[in-house]
């Protein structure tokens, strides 16, 4: 038996966990939905597993939906008591340092004896799922994840985004292809962003390796390019992707999508410097900046969050390789407060540009959508799994869709 963890934010409106809270019950091998009021942290989830009596035991695998990012990150707690920063400030969802926290305190270990000796049918080590965002692409995230969780079981999380669709008799996951591009400064033109992604060193590749067709971008990139999210197509009409078969009599679903600065987050960095005295105090316009800049990056040269030695850089986080580099990518903007509560204070607030575009993922031989449908009534002659099947049909491809640590 697998169990599988989707606590609803947002007063049960988000339609991530809605649909995963209706797919995951249907999904083979036979999966039990942990859905009781008041369980919303990695915790609850695995306390619950461990001591509600009537379930079934050893367990098979874990599964869990949260939003997530390749900053690693994802949007569910892990514990009650590991959330606060080194100032008693509290840090929403769970990130890298939130992790090593979680480590310290040993909240949750999966004990050996809730997964071994191993049901009939489950792979031969569990497999901790996390169904989110990129989260993938955070190795080093990846890694703690799997020590907080005590180092016996794999933990699994795709690399690209991770997407769901209800239709009307069941409901399916796919992935969609993480091409971004990060600037400091806005394209001015629609054509300057296709020949970016165009142009790009190295090119965009398919999961096969193959180089995406430059025509593809022009197809892909809608007539807006700016601030938001909408369809990929310049008639902002999803391009079709076939199914490669009927799905609730459907042979193909419109998929996709472009984002510039969605969510707002992804374009902005604040970082607080506490200082003596402003550098740039008498210095004209331009060198009072030039002044600030060069402070905070001598400051972030010596944050230990910034240190090349971290297991996972600030700067990495954010697709820079440097802390030169990560500075240079983001427009500036200085606030000396000499009067703040906790000393004199030099505020920076950097703004930088993110485009991605999103199209489906699809099997590179025929085109056809990769993903997992489940049908509502569990009739097992209609489900669908294209995309958990590459771990056995091609694991190269598999490989380069999740990261399995």
């Amino acid at each position: 038996m697998d169990y599988a963890f989707a606590p609803l934010p947002d007063h049960q409106n988000n339609p991530f966990y809605v649909i995963y809270r209706r797919m995951f019950p249907h999904r083979q091998p036979q999966t039990t939905l942990i859905n009781q009021d008041g369980l919303t942290r990695v915790e609850d989830f695995l306390d619950h597993v461990e001591t509600e009596p009537g379930l079934s035991r050893p367990v098979g695998s874990f599964l869990i939906a949260s939003h997530g990012n390749d900053q690693g990150f994802i949007e569910m707690e892990i514990d009650a008591v590991s959330h606060q920063d080194p100032d008693g400030n509290r840090i929403v969802g769970t990130t890298y340092e939130v992790l090593v926290s979680a480590d310290n305190n040993n909240t949750v270990e999966i004990p050996d004896a809730l997964t071994n000796p191993r049901p009939a049918g489950s792979p031969p080590t569990a497999v901790f799922h996390i169904r989110g965002c990129n989260v993938g692409r955070a190795e080093p995230f990846m890694q703690k994840f799997k020590a907080v969780l005590g180092g016996n079981v794999l933990v699994s999380a795709p690399r690209h985004f991770d997407n769901n669709r209800a239709m009307g008799q069941g409901a399916f996951e796919y992935l969609g292809y993480n091409f971004k591009l990060i600037r400091r400064d806005e394209f001015a033109t629609r054509n300057q962003v296709v020949a970016a992604f165009r142009d790009r060193v190295p090119a965009f590749t398919f999961i096969d390796g193959s180089a995406v067709p430059n025509a593809n971008w022009n197809r892909w990139i809608p007539n807006n390019h700016g601030v938001g999210r909408r369809n990929l197509g310049r008639g902002n009409r999803n391009p079709f992707v076939n199914f490669g078969q009927q799905v609730e009599g459907q042979p193909r679903i419109r998929l996709g999508q472009f984002r510039h600065n969605d969510p707002p987050g992804v374009a902005r960095y604040s970082y607080t410097l506490g200082l003596d005295a402003d550098p740039g105090e008498g210095l004209n316009r331009a060198d009072k900046h030039a002044a600030r800049l060069q402070t905070l990056r001598d400051r972030l040269e010596l944050a230990d969050l910034f240190q090349p030695g971290h297991a996972f850089p600030e700067y990495e986080r954010y697709g820079y390789v440097s802390v030169q580099d990560f500075v240079d990518g983001y427009r500036w903007a200085f606030n000396w407060n000499a009067d703040a509560e906790e000393g004199p204070q030099l505020v920076c607030n950097g703004r930088r540009h993110v485009y991605v575009v999103i199209p489906a993922v699809t099997d590179p031989a025929t085109d056809n959508l990769l993903f997992n449908y489940y049908p509502d009534n569990d009739d097992p002659a209609r489900v669908i799994e294209t995309l958990s099947a590459l771990e056995v049909t091609n694991p190269p491809q598999f490989q380069e869709l999740f990261q399995v640590v």
